[in-house]
């Protein structure tokens, strides 16, 4: 690899890399994204695209007709390469770095807008077991803080982990990681459904889906419905309400002719709270809000705003959680609301 393309690579605090032609390099540094003034020549870019497919155990003339590459480096983090014609100023690279480092949270992190009060409280919703359900857009955060969430789980507990590509990082001492595909060719593909119903045979303590994007949602609500308290996924909306709306989307897909009362009824029993995330017109990685899920009414799920986002900072609303008494069970003080 060429040493400019290297040193862009290993440039610290960089999530993400893109590289749509020769004198034009981006990356993502804080949430930001930044254009490289470095410019790179045709050769180097096809030295790193050589490197990217040895690491990825693909051959440039094996896969001479195959114009969209992806995989995973496990030293690197996850890889997209595309290639004329589908590009014009190919090959065009994509590269998401896996995070070095996660962050924990304690009354002291301040990412995503956390204060002591907000990070102790989400630190209590982990260790009370409820279900999570993580909301937000592209490039709002929603892998890292769920990587933050799951290394505050008690290190006694079994996770199963279920994701596409590897985003999830292996910091408890019984995580057993579950993927849809690895970059290996098999005859009968494995969908994140059937990882989900196997999950439930492996004694997990709690199931931590990446992204749920299909029918798995209806699973894995059923898992938080009959005891697999404490799980977590994230999902792709624009805010709590989207998120619920979009839940309910893919639990349709399935085409069990199952009444959109009943499903309401599932997710207002499955999950407990939803944490949206957003991001400021500063790039910066904010949660927007913690919503809690109290129950169903006719046909309409009800909320309450836990917390909200004033100014750059998460601050509770002075609303008491409808399940305050777990959570002082777990340890969170009385009167801590008020």
């Amino acid at each position: 690899m060429g040493n400019k393309l290297q040193d862009i690579i290993n440039t610290p605090r960089v999530n993400e890399i893109m590289i749509n032609g020769p004198e034009e390099i981006f990356i993502e540094k804080n949430g930001q994204m930044i254009q490289v003034a470095e410019k790179v020549t045709p050769e180097e870019i096809q030295q790193l695209v050589a490197l990217l497919l040895k690491e990825l155990n693909k051959s440039a003339d094996k896969n001479k007709d195959e114009y969209i590459i992806e995989g995973q480096i496990s030293s690197l983090g996850r890889v997209n390469i595309i290639f004329p014609p589908l590009v014009l100023n190919g090959p065009v690279i994509t590269i998401r770095k896996y995070s070095q480092k996660i962050e924990k949270i304690t009354s002291e992190t301040t990412m995503f807008g956390l204060t002591p009060q907000t990070a102790i409280f989400l630190k209590h919703l982990i260790k009370s077991r409820f279900n999570i359900l993580l909301s937000g857009g592209t490039g709002t955060g929603k892998t890292t803080l769920l990587n933050m969430m799951i290394d505050s789980i008690p290190l006694s507990e079994r996770i199963i982990t279920i994701e596409d590509t590897r985003e999830l990082q292996k910091t408890l001492p019984n995580i057993v990681q579950l993927f849809t595909c690895e970059g290996i060719h098999i005859t009968h593909p494995i969908s994140m459904m059937d990882l989900v119903k196997n999950a439930l045979r492996m004694r997990p303590d709690r199931i931590i889906i990446g992204e749920v994007r299909g029918v798995e949602v209806a699973t894995f609500l059923q898992a938080t419905n009959t005891g697999h308290d404490g799980s977590m996924c994230s999902i792709h909306a624009s805010s709590a309400i989207e998120a619920i709306k979009r839940v309910e989307m893919l639990y349709m897909m399935n085409k069990l002719e199952i009444p959109l009362k009943a499903i309401r009824n599932q997710i207002s029993m499955g999950i407990h709270f939803i944490v949206q995330l957003t991001r400021t017109k500063n790039f910066e990685r904010k949660i927007e809000k913690i919503i809690e899920i109290t129950g169903i009414e006719g046909d309409q799920i009800l909320t309450q705003t836990i917390a909200e986002l004033k100014g750059s900072i998460l601050t509770l609303t002075g609303i008491v959680p409808q399940r305050i008494d777990e959570l002082v069970a777990q340890g969170l003080p009385e009167g801590f609301f008020r």
